[in-house]
């Protein structure tokens, strides 16, 4: 059967980076790819429950990639943030905390993101009451590390250090990495010359000691873990795109790449697809393709449809953030 030269011109252009008449890079494809992923799953989870830890490192992911290759970003990707944070406010019954990392992302864009109403919102809720929400809080953070404004997030970070019960060495973590440029003898040194509450000197005193004694990259082992799970998200869906490019592991008939493993997951085919535009401006996407990809370790069932919004255990936090 020969293809029509329509569809001939959307597949080449698909191919060539053209979207909406628009150039667009690798790095924003993947964007597209794992946001557009989330924004279908998302509506899968009770809009009462907390979504899956999958879902929440999936968002960390698009974070990632807009902060660090924003800069690049077209119009089609800022659409999407914008959708994923609608999505958000009509299948959430608490939907502020699926929205935040959508609304950083619009910031992360911004000439100067720190001074954002988002960046500000994100540092102020570093001293959550809620131990899970404020968690989440510093793995956003952690993330989004470059925009922080040093001279506010430092002192509520210590503060946590200082008087939290529920991992106090996470805002250390985090605070070393904004505040120490050369090395650790600059964190001690800003450590020490704040004054946490008299009823919190000796605990914070003890907390200091043990970071001096196991080292920072120990207290940021968590962090350190979260991003590479992040990564490991990135290049599996972009490795995905360049073996599909390459004609590696094609299905003659179905154009599935390569055999299922590690669990089943869902890709969008970005190589081989028309991209159409509805009168609301809803980019509508391709249907998914189940494909290979490296999950994080403890993700077998990564993007699973998951109706009750469980999802897999997350290491050392079964029980995700709450939804209030």
């Amino acid at each position: 059967m020969v293809e029509s030269t329509h569809t001939q011109a959307g597949h080449e252009s698909a191919r060539t980076g053209d979207i909406f008449g628009k150039t667009i890079s690798g790095v924003e494809r993947v964007f597209l790819l794992l946001s557009r992923q989330w924004h279908t799953n998302i509506q899968i989870v009770h809009r009462d429950n907390p979504p899956p830890r999958s879902l929440d490192l999936l968002a960390l992911s698009c974070l990632m990639l807009s902060v660090e290759w924003g800069w690049c970003f077209t119009d089609v990707a800022r659409d999407q943030m914008d959708i994923n944070e609608n999505i958000s406010e009509s299948v959430r019954s608490s939907p502020w905390l699926d929205q935040f990392p959508w609304q950083l992302c619009q910031a992360s864009l911004e000439t100067t993101p720190s001074g954002s109403e988002a960046v500000e919102r994100l540092t102020a809720n570093f001293t959550h009451h809620h131990s899970s929400i404020r968690c989440w809080m510093l793995e956003i953070g952690w993330i989004t590390r470059s925009l922080l404004d040093v001279s506010k997030a430092i002192p509520l970070l210590l503060k946590n250090l200082a008087d939290t019960i529920f991992e106090p060495f996470l805002s250390a973590g985090l605070a070393a990495a904004i505040f120490a440029k050369k090395d650790d003898v600059e964190f001690y040194e800003m450590a020490q010359n704040f004054n946490p509450h008299p009823d919190d000197k000796e605990q914070y005193q003890e907390r200091i000691t043990y970071i001096k004694n196991n080292g920072i990259l120990c207290i940021q082992s968590p962090l350190l873990e979260l991003e590479i799970q992040c990564w490991k998200i990135i290049s599996g869906a972009a490795f995905g795109q360049l073996n599909h490019q390459a004609g590696i592991g094609q299905n003659e008939n179905k154009g599935q790449i390569g055999e299922k493993k590690h669990g089943t997951a869902k890709q969008l085919d970005l190589f081989e697809y028309q991209a159409t535009c509805d009168k609301t401006r809803t980019y509508q996407l391709p249907e998914w393709e189940e494909w290979t990809s490296p999950m994080p370790d403890n993700q077998e069932n990564f993007l699973s449809d998951d109706p009750q919004g469980k999802g897999p255990p997350s290491p050392g936090n079964n029980s995700r953030r709450p939804e209030h």
